[in-house]
C-alpha cells in the first residue's frame, strides 16, 4: 500500500493574447483528495530514517532536517495531511513509511536488569 498520492501532470500553460491561463483539472473536490485523507482521518504516519544524508542534495537534507530525520534510525510522527506527503515524496528513497493509529513509540531500549525498591532521601550525614 502506497501512501504516497497519485502524482498527475496538469499540463502546460495556455497563453493566449497577453492573457495566461493555467489549465484546469475540471474535477470535483472529492477527487481531488488523496486516498490515504479520505479513508484514514485518524491514522498518523510514522517514517523512520534509514539510510544516510552523506552525499545527498542540499535541498533534501533540510527536507529531512526540518522534519526531524537527522539521525540514521530516527523515528518521526506526522498527522496525514498534504504538505508531509509532500516532504516524504523528496526523501522517499531512505526512509520507511507506516500507518498508526497512535503516538506511542515502542521502547527500543532492552530491560535495566535491576529494579529500584526503595528511594533515600534522608541525609547520609545523619546516623
Amino acid at each position: 500500500m502506497s501512501l504516497l498520492p497519485q502524482l498527475r501532470w496538469i499540463g502546460p500553460v495556455a497563453r493566449t493574447a497577453g492573457s495566461i491561463r493555467h489549465r484546469s483539472l475540471h474535477t470535483s473536490p472529492s477527487r481531488l483528495t488523496t486516498p490515504v485523507e479520505s479513508n484514514t482521518p485518524n491514522q498518523l504516519i510514522r517514517v523512520r530514517l534509514y539510510r544516510s544524508l552523506i552525499g545527498l542534495h542540499k535541498n533534501t537534507r533540510k527536507v529531512a532536517e526540518s522534519m526531524g530525520l537527522c539521525k540514521v534510525g530516527a523515528i518521526k510522527t506526522f498527522p496525514v495531511a498534504p504538505n508531509v506527503v509532500g516532504n516524504l515524496v523528496r526523501l522517499k528513497e531512505i526512509i520507511k513509511v507506516e500507518l498508526v493509529n497512535d503516538r506511542n513509540l515502542p521502547s527500543r531500549s532492552p530491560p535495566k536488569g535491576y529494579q529500584v525498591v526503595k528511594k533515600f532521601n534522608g541525609d547520609p550525614y545523619v546516623d
